[in-house]
């Protein structure tokens, strides 16, 4: 008995086009990757937020019934209430696509707040009083040291820092002077013009946020990277980015009676190597000359 088939034989595709249906994947994730590249490279150049009272440059891109939303050349949009850009018959003054100069007053729900109205000068009270209220870190500048302190410029305000508040650990002057720091506003008097900052406050909250993440991956045998926190007579702290660890004496160098002072000083960064955790008690114990390594082996290799 014969059998037939009614089965349709799919006809071949012409030349090259299989070639590229094999190659469509890899070059489909090749642009992919190109385009994240590019949107990572252009984002990289996004600021995270602006000093308060400062002047800044955007192109509007919506014009709401609330808020005419902002492009800062931010991670986050810019939003100035619709109301300050409208004529007198309740017309809106821009369009997509407008520059306009605003200037930065705060934050709110995810959002960087401009106005047109305000001055520097009353944007910046506005604005420091706010953060002082929120807890929120400013940015500032630290211009110079004077008696008991730093001189830091935050929103275009002369601010005093303390001796105590500018780091974790002490260090040269040299370090603070000139650079931008995110600092904590502890005192906010503006009738009198006093303004306290901390910049200490900001790094203890980071410190503490890092800790349980840095206690979850340390483990004996590793080499971290630390910060000397202080020097005692039984040896040296370091700090792991949230953690203290203690250098024993015998630990500091390979050489014998060498004083921990003649090695390191605090703020110094040094490589450790983890020797023991005792999480019961809350004990690192690091050593600095195993992390340099065995200067006999280097004998006994030459």
């Amino acid at each position: 008995m014969a059998y037939s088939t009614s089965r349709r034989l799919r006809p071949l595709p012409p030349a090259g086009e299989e070639k590229h249906r094999v190659m469509s994947a890899p070059a489909k994730n090749t642009a992919r990757a190109e385009f994240e590249a590019l949107l990572n490279a252009q984002t990289d150049t996004y600021r995270k937020g602006f000093d308060p009272g400062s002047r800044v440059r955007g192109v509007v891109l919506a014009v709401g019934p609330t808020h005419v939303t902002l492009d800062v050349n931010a991670k986050r949009e810019g939003l100035i209430a619709a109301a300050e850009l409208r004529d007198e018959t309740g017309k809106p003054t821009v369009r997509p696509g407008d520059a306009i100069e605003a200037t930065f007053v705060g934050q709110q729900e995810g959002a960087f707040i401009f106005t047109t109205r305000l001055g520097a000068a009353a944007a910046s009270d506005r604005s420091l009083a706010a953060a002082h209220a929120a807890g929120l870190p400013v940015e500032g500048v630290v211009q110079s040291e004077i008696n008991g302190g730093y001189e830091v410029t935050v929103a275009g305000q002369r601010a005093f820092c303390p001796y105590s508040q500018i780091s974790l650990f002490k260090q040269e002057v040299a370090v603070y002077v000139g650079q931008k720091f995110a600092f904590l506003i502890q005192e906010y008097d503006p009738e009198n013009r006093n303004l306290v900052v901390s910049r200490r406050a900001v790094l203890e909250k980071e410190r503490e946020a890092l800790r349980e993440a840095l206690q979850a991956e340390l483990a004996p045998g590793q080499v971290r990277t630390g910060t000397v926190s202080r020097i005692s007579d039984f040896g040296v702290f370091v700090d792991l980015g949230g953690i203290d660890g203690l250098i024993p004496l015998k630990e500091i160098a390979w050489e014998r009676g060498v004083k921990p002072a003649d090695v390191v000083k605090p703020g110094d960064t040094v490589q450790v190597l983890v020797r023991e955790i005792d999480n019961e008690r809350g004990r690192i114990s690091l050593s600095l000359r195993a992390a340099k390594g065995d200067p006999w082996d280097d004998v006994v290799a030459g």
